[in-house]
């Protein structure tokens, strides 16, 4: 439910709520939503903002690097770091801008790994090919893309504890993701990762992200499961929808898990979870359609009709949301019902 102020003078146009309490409930809801997953026109604009700062500074410090070497592009993105810090400090606390403070902390968490690389290209640290790596300077390309990996991760974590901003997040988790990537790879030894091997990592990964999710959700004022449950979606369903396989069984059982997750999305209340499941499910029943209709005009009927249904179904399911998912919940064993992040209270970030 997206409310606005509007919604509130029309409750107490009704009576209601007082008219005297649409104001100051209006100034709470506000406060209680900062750093929240909304996405209107504002937000929009924001984040056009930051990618356009991420653009500039790409071009800027790409261009640096080249010129100047390793050591400016370490000056340039420690002062954009503090730059990024000292205004975002400033909108956070003096202005009462939660949402723009955020994003200038977020693109300063983002410029730690940047100068941490270009310390290690001043210093030598990345090995040359066929170099002796007895000495002590000179690091495998994988070992010094953990040091970066890990420098960001501690970076977003101190970053999300001093702000409370969720889309700090964001870099931690990209950061973890390409660390478990490299982890492996220094385990299993070589040069680089099969794909059958990344695949699998992004799976393992994925669960543990949304394991670890679904323990914040609704724990926290804030909402941090969002980008946990959104980015932990992305690699496991990335990884399992790239693997390949003949056998029929494997297919259905990949129908089956997005059919659970449609599930998990009706019993957590999160339509990210419908999303993946949804397209997952459409992706199984498309290539089963085109088997079934190989080399037949019937191939495209069958996917109108797919796509209709699927339409269909979602305006029904968008009519009766709350409906569904009370029902569904209802079903549910007390002791199974209580472990839903839906049960729980939302408590005051620690």
């Amino acid at each position: 439910m997206n409310l606005t102020r509007q919604d509130l003078d029309w409750a107490a146009s009704q009576g209601l709520i007082e008219e005297a309490r649409v104001g100051p409930l209006w100034e709470a809801l506000r406060a209680r939503d900062q750093g929240g997953s909304a996405f209107d026109l504002v937000h929009i604009l924001y984040a056009f903002g930051a990618i356009l700062v991420v653009a500039a500074m790409t071009w800027f410090m790409s261009e640096a690097w080249q010129q100047y070497g390793g050591g400016v592009l370490a000056v340039i993105a420690v002062a954009y770091c503090a730059s990024f810090v000292l205004l975002g400090r400033r909108m956070r606390r003096d202005m009462h801008l939660p949402v723009p403070g955020g994003l200038l902390y977020t693109l300063a968490v983002v410029m730690v790994p940047v100068a941490i690389w270009g310390l290690q290209q001043a210093t030598g640290m990345w090995a040359p090919a066929g170099e002796d790596l007895s000495t002590w300077y000179y690091l495998e390309a994988k070992h010094c893309r953990l040091v970066l990996e890990a420098a960001t991760i501690v970076a977003g974590l101190a970053a999300l504890w001093w702000t409370r901003f969720p889309l700090l997040l964001v870099p931690v988790l990209i950061a973890v993701w390409a660390a478990a990537l490299d982890l492996t790879l220094v385990v299993v030894g070589g040069e680089a990762l099969s794909d059958e091997q990344t695949q699998w990592v992004a799976v393992y990964l994925g669960l543990a992200v949304l394991f670890a999710s679904y323990l914040a959700d609704r724990r926290t004022e804030v909402d941090y499961a969002f980008w946990g449950y959104l980015l932990g979606l992305a690699a496991f369903w990335g990884g399992l929808s790239s693997m390949e396989s003949d056998s029929e069984w494997s297919k259905l059982l990949y129908c089956g898990i997005n059919v659970g997750l449609m599930a998990l999305s009706v019993l957590f209340a999160r339509r990210a979870f419908m999303l993946f499941g949804a397209f997952g499910v459409f992706i199984y029943l498309a290539d089963l359609a085109e088997r079934l209709f190989a080399d037949s005009l019937l191939f495209p009927v069958a996917l109108v009709a797919l796509g209709l249904a699927i339409i269909y179904l979602g305006a029904r399911y968008q009519r009766r949301r709350d409906q569904v998912e009370e029902t569904v919940r209802g079903w549910l064993p007390d002791a199974v019902r209580r472990l839903l992040p839906t049960e729980r209270r939302a408590c005051q970030a620690p």
